[in-house]
């Protein structure tokens, strides 16, 4: 189910929204690339490195770029392991806690595409 949706989302964000259903070819290099995105993944976990050349940073809150870019900064044109990722999520975590949002209403989302990454810090908002 998961492949399903994320092969439907892949064709709609590559085919700009296309309703039409898609053709074989499109569905079968659908599925390529989320195997090759599953593998890379499962390298990177088991302690393979990657380079990121760019880290680009979307909030759903103002956040001030000069002082994100700071904190992402030593993190781009170098090769990166997952504890330097863990430890780049933890900083900007603790960046967001330092402007008043509570810890625990912090989500961080990271994608990899390429030598670029997508990092997206949602903070959810208390229910009233």
């Amino acid at each position: 189910m998961k492949i399903y949706i994320s092969m439907l989302i892949f064709c709609f964000a590559a085919y700009g929204l296309s309703f039409a259903a898609p053709n074989a070819s499109q569905v079968q290099r659908s599925i390529e690339l989320i195997d090759q995105e599953e593998a890379f993944r499962s390298r990177f976990e088991q302690g393979e490195k990657l380079f990121i050349k760019e880290i680009e940073v979307k909030a759903n809150v103002y956040i001030d770029k000069k002082s994100i870019k700071e904190i992402v900064l030593p993190y781009e044109n170098r090769w990166i392991s997952k504890d330097d990722l863990n430890r780049l999520i933890e900083g900007l975590r603790q960046f967001c806690a330092g402007l008043g949002y509570p810890i625990e209403q912090i989500d961080i989302f990271t994608e990899i595409i390429s030598e670029k990454l997508e990092i997206t810090i949602n903070v959810s908002k208390p229910v009233k």
